[in-house]
């Protein structure tokens, strides 16, 4: 079984206007209610591909609460919610049909108490140690240090679980220490954690082993259009995608990941997994905020991914 863990989900609005004006009356073509959190994204890929043996854990406040198990439903998604009193948060995506560009406006997220926590740090701790694969991705909840995650990693890491992280600045390099078994950062992410600008593939490469030194055992960097590289004790390989019209990059990352973890979790290869994954994060790409990619067409794209080992890890 993989658990995907949402500490700070939200109800995503989204909003379409023909040609966003400021400081001035847009008029809203198109509305869509769905619910959003990197680890919701990946659960909800996971679903499309198939994966049987799915717990999507997530923190849920208030009468929110309700609304956003309403919405999961409707995508076939069930929620196996920790309840908070502070109501989960609205974020808000604009999406300018005439420049293609998208504006989020994200809202940091309810308060946790400190009995709350221990709460959910308990529950965590009992689904680990039934979870073969556990994913913690997303920013934190107000109220809950950055060290969090590695406070977590701390607890479970021993109990042989395949735990992946996909979150940035502090909080990752916080948690590199405790060795999580994956990690999965954009190269604006590395490049933060890092200290250091990553311009070309030799330096993508280095990013990549400098990461697994900090703690990681293995690293994908997500590089958007230009695909991406992995880096473990096996080696690192490139994966190089295929020239599409992107029309959001939001989710695609987390797309990435969970087509990574489906091949995982079936024992296929790095390569293979790499490609998969890739593949996932290039059709999310071509749709719009709040889709994701639909089984079909990622078979359909996952032989167009060109995948090339790397020399000098």
């Amino acid at each position: 079984m993989i658990t995907t863990l949402t500490v700070n989900p939200a109800i995503d609005l989204t909003l379409e206007v023909n040609g966003l004006v400021v400081e001035d009356v847009n008029r809203v073509k198109h509305f869509h209610e769905n619910i959003g959190g990197k680890g919701i994204n990946v659960s909800k890929v996971l679903h499309e591909l198939g994966l049987a043996k799915l717990h999507t854990l997530a923190v849920l406040g208030g009468r929110r609460s309700g609304r956003f198990e309403r919405i999961a439903k409707s995508d076939g998604l069930k929620i196996n919610k920790v309840q908070i009193a502070d109501e989960t948060r609205i974020n808000i995506t604009i999406y300018d049909q005439l420049s293609h560009k998208t504006t989020k406006l994200n809202q940091p997220g309810p308060q946790i108490t400190v009995a709350e926590e221990e709460n959910l740090l308990e529950i965590c701790l009992k689904t680990a140690r039934i979870s073969k694969y556990f994913l913690m991705a997303g920013s934190l909840l107000p109220g809950l240090k950055m060290n969090w995650y590695a406070k977590l990693l701390s607890n479970i890491r021993g109990n042989g679980s395949y735990v992946a992280l996909d979150a940035d600045g502090e909080t990752l390099k916080k948690a590199l220490p405790e060795k999580p078994s994956l990690i999965k950062p954009n190269r604006y992410e590395a490049e933060r954690v890092l200290g250091k600008r990553l311009p070309n593939e030799k330096s993508l490469v280095w990013a990549g082993r400098r990461l697994r030194e900090m703690g990681a055992q293995n690293v994908i960097l997500s590089l958007g259009g230009e695909g991406a590289l992995f880096s473990g004790k096996e080696g690192a390989w490139r994966g190089y995608s295929i020239p599409v019209r992107a029309k959001s990059t939001i989710g695609a990352g987390d797309s990435l990941m969970a087509g990574f973890l489906f091949q995982q979790i079936r024992g296929k290869s790095i390569p293979e997994s790499l490609a998969f994954g890739m593949a996932c994060g290039t059709h999310t790409a071509t749709l719009g905020a709040t889709e994701f990619c639909t089984k079909p067409e990622v078979m359909k794209l996952v032989s167009k991914m060109v995948i090339k080992k790397v020399n000098g890890d």
